[in-house]
């Protein structure tokens, strides 16, 4: 006699209470991990504006340099400092602060565009302006605008509003696109750029500051050995004169924590005809104070007229004053 089994399958309520808590979870989780794709993306963004706008300040710093031009905004030739447009940013100088990118290139992902913007097809704008709203007197501002002001009123625009709202120089204009200002490097800038301390950014030729200026308030210096290793400037400041027995010669002033190392050596022996050298000689620091040191030099000699032995003091000492 054939068994009879019971099988009972889902109901129709419990098809929809699992159904109404899968609904609930999405409902709570993809607007949740939309949110966080959004904050990322914007993230990035900004990181993609920061070095558009680190560049377009290093253009503008190298072109005064090289051509000579006056950056005083007051002045409408402060304009031709800064790139024309993406353009001049891409191509000037041999592409030297931006690799050169077509908008076919960037569509392959082949490269990636100054004025690229991931949110529409919509465009950077980067250009110099005389701007006569600013009062008193007109000045030249340079100029990057980002075209959100065609994003969806959903949060879409609020949060890359706020995001972009904390980039320096940033404000809404009237049909709601941010435009930045962007600024001159300042001289801690130019430095940070043009002495990055990973190498990331070689020196391209001597560092003239024209004879008016120097770097300042350094701790240190290093300079890469032949073997890679690094040598400190500091540690070996040396004066070094070359003084005649008696001379006083002033201290240097050292680094903190540093201390002044003294070492002397003859460098000439000097005698008369009413002498003969017997061989003894040194060079010694004949007095010392805080602020100096009287080098000394004894050479042994034998009188001629009576034989008696001598002390002169005719010729040079190389005296070197060391802070280590």
């Amino acid at each position: 006699m054939r068994r009879m089994t019971n099988t009972k399958g889902f109901t129709l309520y419990e098809v929809l209470l699992v159904l109404s808590i899968i609904g609930g979870l999405l409902a709570v989780g993809v607007p949740a991990v939309m949110k966080g794709y959004r904050f990322v993306k914007i993230q990035d963004y900004i990181e993609h504006l920061e070095l558009v706008t680190r560049q377009v300040q290093s253009y503008q710093f190298y072109r005064v340099k090289a051509q000579g031009i006056d950056p005083d905004p007051d002045f409408r030739e402060s304009l031709q400092s800064w790139p024309a447009d993406v353009n001049a940013l891409m191509n000037d100088y041999s592409s030297r602060f931006w690799e050169s990118c077509s908008e076919e290139e960037e569509a392959a992902e082949i490269c990636i565009r100054p004025d690229y913007v991931p949110f529409s097809q919509g465009r950077l704008t980067l250009k110099p302006v005389w701007d006569t709203t600013i009062l008193p007197i007109p000045q030249g501002r340079y100029y990057i605008t980002v075209p959100i002001g065609q994003l969806p009123d959903d949060g879409t625009y609020g949060s890359w509003k706020t995001a972009l709202l904390k980039f320096p120089g940033a404000r809404v204009m009237p049909n709601y696109d941010i435009r930045i200002t962007v600024k001159p490097l300042t001289k801690t800038l130019q430095y940070r750029e043009y002495l990055q301390k990973d190498g990331s950014t070689p020196l391209d030729g001597d560092w003239d500051t024209g004879g008016n200026y120097a770097i300042t308030n350094v701790k240190d210096v290093f300079v890469r050995n032949y073997d890679g290793s690094q040598k400190g400037v500091v540690s070996r400041l040396t004066d070094i004169y070359t003084v005649a027995h008696g001379t006083w010669v002033q201290k240097p002033k050292c680094p903190i924590n540093k201390k002044i190392i003294t070492s002397l050596s003859i460098t000439e022996i000097l005698t008369d005809r009413y002498h003969t050298l017997t061989g003894m000689q040194r060079a010694y620091k004949l007095n010392e104070t805080e602020t100096h040191v009287q080098v000394g030099l004894d050479v042994g000699a034998k009188r001629n007229s009576d034989g008696a032995n001598v002390a002169l003091h005719l010729g040079l000492v190389t005296l070197s004053l060391q802070c280590k």
